[in-house]
């Protein structure tokens, strides 16, 4: 906070309580979100830094004298508890409007800028009083009396208006210059989308294609990877027998189950040496993860995946909030342990997210929340993945989880997706050049994050130092801020209110603390 002392000629430092009239808790009812007359604002309704009339909701009960809780212009309203010291100065208030019981409403006094005020409840300086002042263990708060007392550094009033007006030239900018962040930042999105649309058609390799024919078409790789799906399957199977004590009974092998096939006669045509089929075609084996596994947390055991370790148009894990376990031994947690090349989705909550397990990972394992498939080792296994993510991939698990009416995804749901399948080359080739395109991405989207907190800083900057006199010039001929006190001071004395806190004039000022 600037000291009186350091503050400019005719600048004096006050509290909000002096410069605003006495504060008010607002009406304690519960909200409706549908029906009624009167809207009750919330704290949730101003923390976005603006309120959507249409959806603050209204009054289960209207309180008896509404004038006594009716917004106005240019009311300030200061949330007491949850998000602790938000603050908003209101415009275009409908009609009928009270405030809610969390919140607190100081109204600047004439002829005190509420724009001024408004944009000092934004500072660096605020924030750390309201910090010093926050109590309450279980839910931080603060109450009428503690943000009375926070001092703000008061300019002349017509510096205020300058300030206002310079504020909000510089802010403008600002703000244009974010908002075409945040164009660029949603721009990088789209592209990304449209990057994996273009892959699983086989556009974004179709020049590729031309100079590079493949030495043998899809088909005939497909029928690779079932010869060795089903070789597989008889190895595990001849493995469970031996483990027994046991032979294989006669015609053993006519238990083996087909994958499913396709349905060619609905789908669109793919490029020349592309064929379709199903995820159950080129996955050997497919689980969910492990239940109750609370009781196994600890702080440097194994990592234990869950859903928010996996994202949107990605497959890369997000490793920055792991949780670890010590996993129980035994066959549960061999069959949830994740292998390199395992392809993660998400089952429940945010359907369909994707992750490759990379091969830097030590041991790992699943949550229920998450599915792993292990694919056959004749295909690339980042392509799958990067189709799984791709719109033609997230739209089939859209249609499994709202046509069956369920909440979550199934392991045949996972085993039922069709795939356009390219020779493996050209898989090769598709995924090289996608994470080509996003690592491009990233680097813009990290040059999007700079700029953004850069512009954060700036309008920091801006307040402190409009808030240390230091933002534009000072006029002599401007009346003292001393003297616009004494006036609100007078008039309060006439009205019968109580004196408000307290002020000190700027250096070289005759004014004594009262």
């Amino acid at each position: 906070m600037t000291r009186g002392n350091d503050l400019p000629r005719g600048w004096v430092t006050s509290t909000l309580g002096e410069v605003c009239s006495r504060p008010q808790y607002g009406w304690t009812t519960k909200a409706n979100p549908s029906t009624g007359t009167v809207r009750l604002l919330r704290t949730t309704d101003i923390t976005p830094g603006w309120v959507d009339w249409s959806s603050v909701p209204y009054c289960s009960e209207n309180p008896p004298d509404i004038s006594k809780y009716r917004l106005q212009e240019n009311d300030i309203v200061i949330s007491r508890a949850g998000s602790v010291g938000a603050s908003f100065l209101l415009s275009d208030v409908p009609e009928e409007a009270v405030f809610a019981s969390y919140l607190i409403r100081f109204q600047p006094l004439e002829p005190i800028s509420p724009k001024f005020i408004a944009y000092f409840l934004q500072t660096p300086d605020y924030w750390s009083a309201i910090t010093e002042r926050s109590s309450g263990i279980a839910l931080p708060n603060v109450n009428a009396r503690k943000l009375e007392s926070i001092q703000i550094p008061l300019a002349p009033n017509a510096e205020q208006h300058r300030i206002v007006a310079k504020i909000e030239e510089l802010f403008s900018d600002l703000d244009a210059g974010v908002a075409a962040l945040g164009r660029a930042k949603a721009n990088l999105k789209r592209y990304r989308a449209a990057v994996l649309k273009a892959a699983v058609e086989g556009k974004l390799t179709e020049e590729w294609r031309k100079e590079n024919p493949p030495s043998e078409p899809a088909s005939e790789l497909l029928k690779r990877i079932l010869a060795e799906r089903r070789k597989k399957w008889e190895e595990e199977q001849l493995g469970k027998y031996e483990a027994n004590g046991k032979k294989p009974p006669k015609n053993w092998k006519d238990t083996y189950k087909e994958p499913l096939r396709p349905d060619t006669e609905k789908l669109p045509p793919l490029p020349d040496g592309w064929c379709w089929t199903t995820t159950d075609a080129l996955f050997t084996f497919v689980t969910s993860g492990s239940r109750g596994w609370a009781k196994y947390y600890s702080e440097l055991g194994s990592l234990f995946l869950r859903v928010g370790n996996l994202d949107r148009l990605s497959i890369t894990l997000d490793l920055r909030e792991v949780q670890r376990v010590t996993p129980p031994k035994g066959a549960e947690g061999r069959r949830t342990r994740v292998q390199e090349g395992d392809i993660l989705i998400s089952i429940t909550a945010d359907l369909g997210m994707i992750a490759l397990v990379p091969d830097y990972l030590d041991e790992c394992f699943i949550n229920q929340h998450v599915a792993l498939a292990r694919a056959v080792s004749s295909i690339s296994r980042p392509y799958v993945a990067w189709f799984l993510a791709s719109e033609y991939g997230q739209r089939q698990f859209g249609r499994m989880q709202r046509g069956a009416t369920k909440k979550g995804l199934g392991l045949d749901d996972i085993r039922g997706v069709q795939v356009p399948l390219p020779p493996v080359r050209e898989q090769e080739e598709i995924a090289a050049a996608i994470e080509s395109r996003f690592s491009n991405c990233a680097a813009a989207e990290v040059n999007v994050l700079v700029s953004s907190a850069r512009a954060q800083r700036l309008r920091q900057s801006i307040l402190k130092r409009a808030f240390e006199g230091k933002l534009v010039e000072q006029d002599p001929s401007d009346e003292p801020a001393s003297t616009l006190l004494e006036r609100i001071r007078g008039e309060r004395t006439k009205s019968g209110e109580p004196k408000k806190g307290i002020f000190r004039k700027a250096k070289n000022s005759q004014l004594k603390l009262l």
